[in-house]
């Protein structure tokens, strides 16, 4: 299972190309209740995080096991000014043993030093896209291409062209 943050939402949606997501990876994707309260711009990707969910390859989750809350609660007190949406997704990660895909670099840190040597897998936008063109699922043209428009859109990733990424 993958949960998917916000930010990667907004990216991909901000493109209208939150379905690439689905495309690449062969799992199962869930959001947490509280990562999908904090979408509401831009429109396009509150209308592709609605139609994800209508469609049935992204699903809520919503945190109900005393692990889960448990990781909430240590992670809150870790991490107070991480958004509810971080918080949950990574308890929910770390009480499961799923992965998470985020493009925030404080939530990745968070996921990865979490207690008792939990590590949660993180990816996110560029790990998405670089995906996507390893599968061929489209080439390094679109992907640069929807990369630069998430940029343009306001995504802060970790390099400046996706061939940097491409090319390790």
């Amino acid at each position: 299972m993958l949960i998917l943050d916000a930010t990667v939402i907004i990216n991909f949606g901000a493109m209208e190309a939150l379905p690439l997501i689905h495309q690449v990876l062969a799992r199962p994707i869930l959001v947490a209740d509280e990562a999908a309260a904090e979408i509401r711009h831009p429109p396009s990707a509150v209308e592709q995080l609605h139609q994800a969910i209508a469609d049935g390859w992204l699903r809520r989750h919503r945190l109900a096991t005393v692990e889960e809350f448990t990781w909430l609660a240590e992670l809150q007190q870790r991490a107070p000014s991480a958004s509810a949406g971080e918080i949950a997704s990574i308890a929910a990660c770390l009480a499961n043993g799923w992965s998470f895909a985020t493009d925030d670099r404080r939530a990745r840190i968070l996921a990865a030093t979490a207690a008792g040597g939990r590590k949660v897998e993180v990816t996110g936008t560029v790990g998405v896209l670089v995906s996507a063109v390893r599968l061929r699922v489209i080439d390094r043209s679109e992907a640069e291409r929807l990369y630069q428009g998430m940029i343009a859109a306001g995504c802060h990733g970790p390099v400046r062209r996706l061939s940097e990424a491409l090319d390790r």
